[in-house]
């Protein structure tokens, strides 16, 4: 192909191929689903002959070429010029990944190579250049969302975002995913870098919370014991019946047990009393347990825990009904955020 030169990098150190060449130029848009393309890829194949009426020249010349896979490990520019025309400039700043070298080899006598007077020689070079989208200026390729939502009874109690691209530089990367970041707070996040492969993850979970966004859960259960009517038998002589005799009324326990769990320490207060009282009824503080201040219930989440405990006794023939302050023992949860950017 006559009027045509290869440059391979730039300097004193690029490497200029311009006769006995051939090539060819292929490349592939990487087209989304919405139309708009991310990235393409470019590959050059390169064919030629290094002819010298020293075979030592010929040797050390290959040697040379070769180095393009074995040594020059950084991206490198690579012109394609016509009769001094540039045709293709292929540079590392306006694309993803390379230009590399990827592939070089050497023909066998049988296709013309023996080594010494002359020697063909191959190989192929890669590209991937940003996307045409807005004015091949994309900063990202392989950029891909979604949203899983999980319901149970038709209400919205789980959702999940994900983002996950690829870029010029990790922190381009990143900060592509962290634009799909959900706009509230009560999330928890994880997001990974991936440094060798230009690339970010991010993963943000929300879940059905009470209406102050910072209690994840909050159970509360209340266990009544004895005082009420109890029976004895009484064995009869000469093989009588037994008879049953009413015992003794003894005072009934009330039980109430609770766990809050928040990612608010400060959120974790034990609730008022359930009961009021009074003559028929009193509390036990000596025989409760429960904590005395909140811990650490997962420190990945970043979640505290608080258990409570009343132990009441009670005269009263009909047990008396708890008193739930803030309806603590109702389902009341908050909204569900919406998709944001990431729709």
């Amino acid at each position: 192909m006559a009027g045509y030169t290869i440059i391979l990098g730039e300097g004193a150190d690029k490497l200029t191929l311009d006769a006995n060449i051939t090539f060819s130029v292929k490349g592939h848009k990487n087209v989304q689903k919405d139309g708009t393309v991310d990235s393409v890829d470019w590959t050059l194949q390169v064919e030629g002959v290094v002819r010298s009426d020293t075979p030592s020249t010929v040797g050390a010349t290959m040697a040379t070429y070769s180095e393009q896979v074995s040594d020059v490990t950084l991206e490198q520019r690579i012109q394609i010029l016509q009769d001094g025309v540039t045709r293709w400039d292929w540079k590392p700043e306006e694309g993803f990944t390379g230009p590399f070298v990827t592939d070089f080899e050497t023909t066998d006598e049988k296709e013309g190579g023996s080594g010494e007077s002359y020697w063909r020689y191959r190989f192929s070079a890669s590209f991937l250049g940003k996307g045409t989208s807005q004015g091949g200026s994309d900063l990202t390729h392989d950029l891909k969302t979604s949203i899983a939502i999980t319901k149970k009874d038709g209400v919205i109690v789980r959702k999940v975002w994900k983002a996950d691209a690829s870029s010029t530089s990790v922190d381009s990367a990143y900060s592509a995913v962290m634009s799909f970041k959900p706009s509230t707070n009560d999330l928890c996040e994880d997001v990974e870098r991936f440094f060798k492969e230009k690339r970010a993850t991010g993963v943000w979970v929300w879940e059905k919370r009470k209406e102050n966004n910072k209690i994840v859960r909050w159970t509360c259960r209340v266990e009544y014991g004895g005082g009420r009517l109890g029976y004895v038998d009484m064995a009869a002589c000469g093989g009588a019946d037994p008879v049953l005799f009413k015992k003794a009324r003894k005072a009934m326990i009330i039980h109430v047990r609770g766990s809050i769990i928040a990612v608010d320490r400060a959120a974790c207060v034990a609730p008022s009393e359930h009961f009021t009282p009074s003559v028929t009824m009193r509390r036990c503080p000596d025989l409760e347990g429960g904590s005395i201040e909140p811990v650490i219930n997962d420190e990945l989440r970043g979640e505290y825990r608080l258990d409570y405990h009343e132990v009441w006794l009670c005269t009263d023939e009909t047990p008396p009904t708890a008193t739930h302050s803030g309806s603590h023992n109702l389902l009341s949860s908050s909204s569900p955020p919406t998709d944001g950017s990431m729709a």
